[in-house]
C-alpha cells in the first residue's frame, strides 16, 4: 500500500511539473517564432506600402551605418520586384545576385502570383504581394536564418526539457521518501501492533477455549459454555485473519512460490465449500478448465478461492446460485466467482476491499464475519501481482473477477 502511494505521488507530481516545463518551453518557442514572423511581416508590409523606398534608401546607404543591425539584416535578406500588368519585370530593388545565384526572379515572381494569395512562401523565401497602379509589386524575404535560429531554439528547448525532466524526476523520487515516510512509519507501527496484539491474544483465547471444553464435559450449564466457545472461536478467527493479513503484507516472507495445477486447487476449494452451500440450500456449480498451471503460493491461492466462495454463498439470495469459473485469457489465469442476489452499490465499490468494512445489507443470514475476507483476498492477489475486482450484472447478481 505504501509503495503504491509513493508511486502515485511520484506519477502525479512528476506529470504536473513536466506539464509546467513543457508549457514554459513551448510558450518561449511559440513566442519567439510568432515575434519573428510578426516583425518580418510588418517590415515587408512597410516595403510594400512605400513602393520599395526603404530598400532604395538602403541601397544608397549600403556602405554607411545609417541602419540598426537588425534592420540592416532584414534589408540585406529582402528584395522587391515591380511587374507590369502583363506580369513582366519592370524593376528589381535590393536584389543581391550573389545571395541567390540559382534563382530566376521571373520564375519566382510567376510562382508567387500563381499562388493567388497576398502572403505565402516558396522554399525559404516568404513573399508579400500587392496590386499597384503600374501592375504588381512583390516583396521577398529570406527566412532561412530565422528557420535555422528556430531550429536551434527547438533543440535547445528539447535538451532543456529532457535534462529538466531527469532532474525533476530524481528530485521527486527523493522527495517521495520524505513525504511518504511518516505514513510508512505509522503503517508499520500499526502492523506491528496488530501482529503483536494478535499473538498476545492467542494464548488467553487458547486457555479459555480449553477451559470451556472442560466445563462442557462437566455438569456446568451447557448453554453458557456453548456461548463461551462460540465467541472464543469468533475471536480466534479474527486473530487468525489479522495475522494472515499482517504476514501477507510483509513482502520479505514471500518465498514459497512454485508451479502447481491451479485447476485442481480450485476444484479442491469448491469441494471444501460444497457442504456449506448445501447446508444453506444454495446451488453451487463450476466451469473449470482442466490443467491450468500457475506459479505462486498454492495454499494462499486456495485461501483466495475459499474467501470468494464464502463471500458468494453468504451474500447470495435465498436458495440462490453460485458459480465458480476458471479459464485462461491472454496467457493469464482468470478466476470468476458469481452469485445471484443484490448488486454492490456504486458508493461501496471502493470500500469493499478495505479492512473491517461490511456492506449495508438487511439480509438475515449475514451475521458473522469481521469484514476482513475481501481485504485478505486482495492482499493475496496483489502478492501474486494480479488484479481483483467485481462486476454488477443487472438483474442477476455480482461477479468477482481475479486475473492472475
Amino acid at each position: 500500500m505504501i509503495k503504491e502511494m509513493r508511486y502515485k505521488f511520484i506519477l502525479v507530481t512528476f506529470s504536473a511539473l513536466l506539464l509546467i516545463v513543457i508549457l514554459i518551453l513551448g510558450t518561449i518557442y511559440i513566442s519567439v517564432a510568432y515575434s519573428n514572423e510578426s516583425n518580418m511581416n510588418k517590415k515587408m508590409e512597410k516595403v510594400l506600402g512605400n513602393d520599395g523606398r526603404t530598400l532604395r534608401n538602403w541601397t544608397k546607404n549600403i556602405n554607411s551605418h545609417a541602419f540598426s543591425n537588425s534592420r540592416e539584416e532584414f534589408l540585406n535578406s529582402t528584395f522587391a520586384v515591380r511587374l507590369d500588368e502583363s506580369k513582366r519585370i519592370l524593376e528589381i530593388i535590393g536584389y543581391q545576385e550573389e545571395d541567390y545565384p540559382d534563382v530566376s526572379i521571373q520564375e519566382l515572381a510567376d510562382k508567387a502570383l500563381q499562388i493567388k494569395k497576398e502572403k505565402g512562401s516558396i522554399g525559404d523565401l516568404k513573399f508579400l504581394s500587392g496590386k499597384k497602379a503600374y501592375g504588381y509589386m512583390l516583396v521577398f524575404s529570406d527566412y532561412s536564418e530565422q528557420n535555422s535560429m528556430l531550429d536551434n531554439l527547438f533543440h535547445t528547448c528539447l535538451f532543456m526539457g529532457i535534462a529538466g525532466s531527469l532532474l525533476i524526476g530524481l528530485f521527486i523520487i527523493r522527495l517521495s521518501y520524505w513525504v511518504v515516510g511518516p505514513v510508512d512509519r505509522a503503517f508499520k507501527m500499526q502492523k506491528n501492533f496488530i501482529s503483536n496484539a494478535s499473538h498476545e491474544l492467542k494464548t488467553p483465547l487458547t486457555v479459555i477455549s480449553a477451559n470451556a471444553e472442560l466445563l462442557e464435559n462437566s455438569n456446568a450449564n451447557r448453554k453458557w459454555v456453548r456461548t463461551i466457545k462460540e465467541n472464543t472461536e469468533r475471536m480466534n478467527a479474527l486473530v487468525n485473519d489479522l495475522l494472515s493479513l499482517s504476514r501477507m503484507e510483509d513482502k520479505a516472507k514471500i518465498k514459497e512460490f512454485q508451479t502447481f495445477n491451479l485447476s485442481k486447487v480450485v476444484v479442491n476449494a469448491v469441494l471444501t465449500m460444497d457442504s456449506v452451500a448445501y447446508e444453506q440450500q444454495k446451488e453451487l456449480s463450476t466451469g473449470i478448465t482442466e490443467n491450468i498451471f500457475y506459479y505462486g503460493e498454492q495454499d494462499k491461492i486456495k485461501e483466495l478461492v475459499i474467501i470468494l466462495l464464502d463471500n458468494a454463498i453468504k451474500y447470495s439470495d435465498e436458495k440462490g446460485r453460485v458459480k465458480v469459473s476458471l479459464y485462461e485469457k491472454n496467457k493469464r489465469a482468470v478466476l470468476e466467482v458469481f452469485n445471484t442476489g443484490p448488486i454492490i452499490p456504486k458508493e461501496e465499490g471502493d470500500k469493499i476491499f478495505e479492512r473491517f468494512y461490511r456492506g449495508n445489507t438487511n439480509a438475515e443470514n449475514i451475521t458473522d464475519g469481521f469484514g476482513l475476507g475481501l481485504p485478505i483476498a486482495k492482499a493475496i492477489t496483489v502478492m501474486h501481482k494480479g488484479k481483483i475486482g467485481f462486476e454488477n450484472i443487472k438483474g442477476a447478481g455480482v461477479k468477482f473477477v481475479v486475473k492472475l
